[in-house]
C-alpha cells in the first residue's frame, strides 16, 4: 500500500473514530450544570467572568463563543457542555492518529518498510481499539459530559502529542520547524486552561532529541529528560511567576515613581518583552536560536489570554474571585496563595510546631517576610503597600514530607501505621506515600479504568466502597472479601464495571511488543512511558494530597491514562504478531489462518467496556444540579431581597449559575462564607448585585483588608472589668463602648474595629444582638409555641428584648464570623436571613443551632430560643415552620428529572438528592405529629413520584 491510500484510509479511519466518540459523548452529555465546579465555569464562560485560580481565560473564551448558539438561557450549559464533547471526541481522534504514527514504522520494519494491505488494517485496527478503549474508559468519558476544563486540557495534550510526532516525520523539511513553534503556542494557550498540559513537555523533548541525534546514548537521553523537567520547572516555576513580578516592578516604577496611570508599566514590559524577541527573531543567524525565540514568542502570545482575567476583572463582573483587576493581585491569583501549599522536598510534618526565636527576656514566633502586598489607591493614585505576607518556620521538619497537615493527623496515621500524638519517622511517611498516594490515589484509579470498578461511592479505604475489581470472583474475594455478601444496593450500582482485566492485558502486551521492535521501538517506549510518568506520577508528587480528600480525584491523571491507551493500541499490533507466528508455525499463510481473526476480536474489549460504562455515564435527562440549586433559593420568601450563607462548592456554585445564567432569584443574596476571611470578597459583598441590596455590612476597607482582624482574640477575664467600668463612670463608658458594653454591635464598632489595636479584643464570652419587636412581627418568622396564642400588647411584651450568643470554648472569631455577626446585627429581621441546612451549624464557630428554623434546605435565623421553648423536636434536631416546609416540596421545588425511570444518579446527585428526602421524612412527621394525616399522605405519594 503506498503512502496517499494509507493516508486516506488513516485519515477516513480517524475521523469515523471521531464520529464513534462525538456521537457517544453527544448523546449523554448533560443537558445543564453538573455538580462540583461546573457551574462556575459555565457562569464564567456565559459573561466572560473571573473564576476561582487560577483561572482558566481560553476555555472561557471559547466557551463563550458557544454559548452563543444557544436559542435560551437554559440552553447555554448544553452548548458548553456539548464543547467539551466535541473537544474530547478531538481528543480521541488525535489519540487514534498518534497511534498509527507510532504503529505504522514499527509493523512496516518487518516487511521491509513498506506496509502491506493486512499491514496497514493491524495499523488501523490498533488506533481504533486504543482510541476507543480510552472513549470508553471511566474516567475520560465522566470529564467528556460536563462544563470543566478537563476536557479541553485532554484535547490539547493529544493535540501537542500528535504535533511532535508530525514534526518528527517531517523535521528535515525547510518548513518542518513550523510544527514545534504551534506546539509552543498550543502550550501557551494552554497555560489559560490547566497546567497539565506542560507535562507533555518530556516526552516532546525526548522526540525532539532522539530525532535530531539518532545516535543518542542513554547517558545523554537521560540528559535531555533532566533538561526536559528544567524546562517545566522554568515555565511553571520562573516564566510565569516571573512574568507577573517584573510586571510588578514596572508598574511601581511607571505609577509610583513616574505618575503614569495604573497598568502603563505592565503593558510598557509586555512591549518590550515582545519586542526584544521579535529583535532576537530578526537578528539571530542560528537555526535553533531563531526557532527558540519563536517558540518563546508564541508562548507568551498564548499566555496572552491572562489579559482577559485583567480585563474582566477591572470590569468588576458579578463573579469576580480574587479581583485579580491588577498586576500584583493576579500574581497572587495565578500562584493560587489563598489556598494551602503542600511541601514537597523539605518542610513540617502534621506534628510540627511553629519554630521560636529569644528576642530579650522572651520568645517571639519566628517569621520571615514574605512576598509585598500591593493595592491600588484611587485617591492617590498609587500603589500602597499594604503589608508583607508572614512566612512561619516549623520544626521539625523532614525530607520528602508527605504527612503535613496538622488537621488530619488520625487520618495520617490510619494509613500510615503511626501515631498521631508524636512526630511520624521517614518510614511512616514512605508508608503513607506508598498505601495511600500512590496505591490509593492513583493505581485504583488507573485500575478502574483498564481493569474495572466496584461501585461508584468514594473510597475511604474500606472493602466495600470504590474499589478495583476485575469481575473474576477468586481474585476480587481474595482480595476484598466475598462480593457476593454485599447489599443489593451495591451489588447493583451501576458504576459497577468489570473489564475483566482485558485493556490491561491488551496494553501489557503493546508495552512487551514495543519493548521488542528493535532501537525503534525501544525509543518509542521511553517516549510513552515518560508521557505516562509525567501525566501521572508526577502529579502524585506534586499534588501532595492529604486524606480524606472531599471527591475522587481521577481526573487529574486523564493524561496518564491517555498514554496507556498508546500501548493498549500497540497490543493490537503485539497480537497480530503473535497470530503470525502462530500461524507460520502451523504451516498456514500468514495471518490468513483461523488465528488471523484474532486482531479483529480485540475491537470486542472497547464494546465490552461501553456496555459496562453506558449506564453510569449518561446523563442525559439529567437536570438535579440545576434544579437543587434552584431549590436552595426558593427556599427563602419572595420578598425581602434574602440572604443565604453557604459554605462548599455544591451549596454555592448551582446557586450562582441559577442566578447569573438562567436569571432566577436575582433578589437574593448568595454569601459563601468560606470566601468571607478575605477582603477582596467583602468588599464585593458591599456593592449592590442583579436585584439585590448590598450585604448590611458597615465596615471600611481599611478595617477588613489583608492582614487585619483575621483572628480577635476572645477575653471573657475582661468582662468584670468593663462592667466595673461602667458602674463607676457611666458616661464616659458609654461614650468610649456604648451604652450597652456586650451588644454586638458595640463590640465591633468600639472594640474589635477601635482605633486602639490594644483594645481589638471581645472582651466577654457572650455577646447580644437587640430585637427591634415590630420588626420582627413584621418579618413573617414562625412564633414560639407559647407565644402563638398572645395578641397585641401582650404579644410585644413577651418577644425577646435580646438575643445571646455564647463564646464559651472559643479563643477568637475568625473575619468570618465576624461578617455573620454584622450582617445578623444589621438586618435587624426586617431581611430575611438564612444559612443552608449542608452548611449548619459547621459554619461559624458562634452557637446559632438552637435559634434556627428549618424551612426548607436552609435554616432561617431568628431571635428565639426554641429549645427553650419546646418547639425542637429531639429527632430532628431543629425547629420546623411545617407550613412553610410543605409549600416549598410541594410548589416551588423542582427534582431534576428524578421522576425518569433509569435515571442515572451519581454520588454526588444521591447526596443532595438525600437531604431532599430527609425533608420529606421530616414533614410527614411533622404532620402526623399535628394529626394532619390526609395532607401526610399526600407528601408521602408525592415523593415517591418525584424522588423515584
Amino acid at each position: 500500500m503506498n503512502d496517499s491510500t494509507f493516508k486516506r484510509w488513516n485519515d477516513g479511519c480517524g475521523w469515523l473514530v471521531f464520529l464513534i466518540a462525538a456521537s457517544v459523548y453527544v448523546s449523554t452529555v448533560e443537558p445543564t450544570a453538573s455538580f462540583w465546579d461546573c457551574p462556575e465555569f459555565i457562569s464564567c464562560a456565559e459573561k466572560l467572568q473571573v473564576g476561582h485560580p487560577p483561572g482558566a481565560p481560553f476555555y472561557m473564551l471559547l466557551g463563550n463563543f458557544f454559548t452563543l448558539f444557544a436559542p435560551d438561557a437554559s440552553r447555554v450549559a448544553l452548548m458548553v457542555n456539548l464543547l467539551n464533547a466535541l473537544l474530547s471526541a478531538g481528543c480521541i481522534l488525535f489519540l487514534f492518529w498518534s497511534v498509527t504514527r507510532l504503529a505504522r514504522p514499527l509493523v512496516a520494519a518487518r516487511s521491509g518498510g513498506t506496509l502491506s494491505v493486512p499491514d496497514a488494517a493491524v495499523v488501523l485496527l490498533s488506533g481504533g481499539v486504543g482510541a476507543l478503549v480510552y472513549t470508553f474508559s471511566d474516567t475520560f468519558w465522566f470529564s467528556a459530559v460536563e462544563g470543566e476544563v478537563y476536557a479541553f486540557s485532554s484535547f490539547l495534550t493529544a493535540l501537542v502529542f500528535w504535533l511532535i510526532l508530525r514534526w518528527r516525520d517531517e523535521a528535515d523539511q525547510v518548513t518542518g520547524d513550523r510544527w514545534l513553534v504551534l506546539i509552543a503556542y498550543i502550550i501557551g494557550l494552554s497555560l489559560g486552561v490547566h497546567l497539565l498540559n506542560l507535562l507533555c513537555i518530556p516526552a516532546i523533548t525526548l522526540v525532539f532529541f532522539y530525532r535530531k541525534y539518532p545516535s543518542l546514548s542513554a547517558v545523554k537521553a537521560l540528559g535531555a529528560v533532566a533538561l526536559s523537567g528544567l524546562i517545566v520547572v522554568g515555565i511553571n516555576f520562573v516564566y510565569m511567576p516571573g512574568m507577573t513580578m517584573v510586571g510588578g516592578w514596572f508598574e511601581l516604577l511607571f505609577i509610583n515613581v513616574l505618575g503614569f496611570p495604573f497598568h502603563t508599566g505592565l503593558i510598557v514590559f509586555v512591549a518590550l518583552f515582545l519586542g526584544a524577541l521579535a529583535v532576537g527573531i530578526w537578528r539571530c543567524g542560528r537555526r535553533w536560536a531563531r526557532v527558540a525565540f519563536c517558540c518563546l514568542f508564541m508562548l507568551t502570545v498564548g499566555y496572552g489570554t491572562y489579559g482577559v482575567i485583567l480585563i474582566r476583572s477591572a470590569a468588576n463582573p458579578p463573579l469576580n474571585e480574587d479581583a485579580p483587576d491588577n498586576i500584583f493581585a493576579l500574581r497572587s491569583y495565578l500562584n493560587r496563595e489563598q489556598y494551602e501549599s503542600a511541601p514537597l522536598l523539605y518542610g513540617r510534618s502534621y506534628a510540627s510546631q511553629p519554630e521560636y526565636v529569644e528576642a530579650g527576656d522572651h520568645y517571639r514566633l519566628k517569621v520571615e517576610r514574605g512576598v509585598a502586598v500591593y493595592s491600588p489607591d484611587s485617591l492617590t493614585g498609587k500603589y500602597r503597600l499594604v503589608r508583607h505576607r508572614p512566612e512561619y518556620s516549623y520544626t521539625p521538619r523532614m525530607l520528602f514530607p508527605r504527612m503535613w497537615s496538622e488537621r488530619l493527623a488520625g487520618a495520617y496515621a490510619a494509613w500510615s501505621g503511626g501515631s498521631p500524638n508524636a512526630v511520624p519517622t521517614e518510614g511512616e511517611n514512605l508508608t503513607y506515600f506508598v498505601s495511600y498516594q500512590l496505591n490509593y490515589m492513583y493505581w485504583r484509579y488507573f485500575l478502574w479504568n483498564f481493569v474495572g470498578r466496584q461501585n461508584d461511592l468514594q473510597g475511604m479505604g474500606d472493602a466495600a466502597r470504590g474499589n478495583w475489581i476485575t469481575g473474576i470472583p477468586w481474585i476480587d474475594n481474595l482480595r476484598l472479601g466475598d462480593q457476593s455478601s454485599l447489599p443489593e444496593s451495591l451489588k447493583g450500582n451501576k458504576g459497577h464495571n468489570v473489564f475483566y482485566g482485558l485493556p490491561l492485558l491488551l496494553g501489557l502486551v503493546g508495552i512487551w511488543w514495543q519493548l521488542r521492535q528493535g532501537r525503534a521501538g525501544r525509543r518509542q517506549f521511553n517516549v510513552v512511558l515518560l508521557l505516562f510518568f509525567m501525566t501521572g506520577l508526577a502529579i502524585v508528587l506534586y499534588l501532595n494530597q492529604p486524606p480524606m480528600q472531599p471527591r475522587e480525584r481521577d481526573y487529574a491523571y486523564a493524561g496518564s491514562f491517555y498514554a496507556f491507551a498508546i500501548w493498549v493500541g500497540m497490543g493490537v499490533a503485539g497480537v497480530s504478531r503473535g497470530v503470525a507466528r502462530l500461524s507460520s508455525r502451523r504451516g498456514e499463510k500468514k495471518e490468513r489462518g483461523p488465528y488471523g481473526l484474532l486482531p479483529f476480536l480485540c475491537l470486542l474489549i472497547p464494546l465490552q467496556m461501553a456496555s459496562q460504562t453506558w449506564d453510569d455515564h449518561d446523563r442525559s435527562h439529567r437536570y438535579t444540579c440545576r434544579d437543587f440549586g434552584r431549590n436552595y433559593l426558593m427556599t427563602l420568601p419572595d420578598e425581602g431581597n434574602p440572604i443565604i450563607f453557604c459554605n462548599g462548592d455544591n451549596d454555592t456554585f448551582p446557586l450562582w449559575y441559577n442566578q447569573d445564567t438562567e436569571g432566577e432569584r436575582r433578589d437574593v443574596r448568595v454569601c459563601n462564607l468560606s470566601y468571607a476571611q478575605t477582603d477582596w470578597y467583602i468588599r464585593q459583598q458591599q456593592c449592590p448585585l442583579y436585584d439585590a441590596p448590598a450585604l448590611p455590612i458597615s465596615w471600611t476597607p481599611d478595617q477588613y483588608e489583608e492582614g487585619t482582624n483575621d483572628y480577635v482574640p476572645i477575653r471573657p477575664e475582661l468582662k468584670e472589668q468593663v462592667e466595673a467600668f461602667y458602674r463607676q463612670h457611666p458616661e464616659e463608658a458609654a461614650r468610649h463602648f456604648g451604652d450597652d458594653p456586650f451588644d454586638s454591635r458595640n463590640i465591633l464598632s468600639h472594640w474589635v474595629f477601635g482605633r486602639d489595636k490594644e483594645l481589638r479584643v471581645i472582651p466577654t464570652d457572650t455577646i447580644y444582638l437587640r430585637v427591634d419587636k415590630q420588626a420582627l412581627l413584621r418579618s413573617g418568622i414562625m412564633l414560639p409555641t407559647p407565644l402563638r396564642k398572645l395578641e397585641g400588647q401582650a404579644l410585644l411584651d413577651a418577644l425577646p428584648d435580646k438575643m445571646s450568643i455564647s463564646l464559651r470554648g472559643l479563643g477568637a472569631l475568625t473575619k468570618a464570623d465576624l461578617l455573620v455577626l454584622e450582617v445578623l446585627a444589621n438586618c435587624d429581621w426586617e431581611r430575611p436571613l438564612y444559612i443552608a441546612t449542608t452548611v449548619g451549624d459547621e459554619a461559624s464557630s458562634l452557637d446559632f443551632g438552637r435559634y434556627f428554623l428549618l424551612e426548607g434546605l436552609a435554616y432561617r435565623f431568628t431571635p428565639f430560643d426554641y429549645e427553650a421553648s419546646g418547639d425542637v423536636d429531639p429527632e430532628i434536631g431543629h425547629a420546623v415552620d411545617t407550613e412553610r416546609l410543605y409549600l416549598n416540596l410541594m410548589s416551588r421545588y423542582r427534582y431534576g428529572g428524578m421522576e425518569r425511570e433509569g435515571l442515572y444518579l451519581d454520588e454526588t446527585t444521591r447526596r443532595t438528592a438525600a437531604y431532599h428526602t430527609r425533608l420529606f421524612s421530616v414533614l410527614v412527621h411533622q404532620l402526623v405529629k399535628q394529626g394532619d394525616e390526609e395532607r401526610a399522605r399526600e407528601v408521602v405519594e408525592y415523593a415517591a413520584k418525584v424522588m423515584k
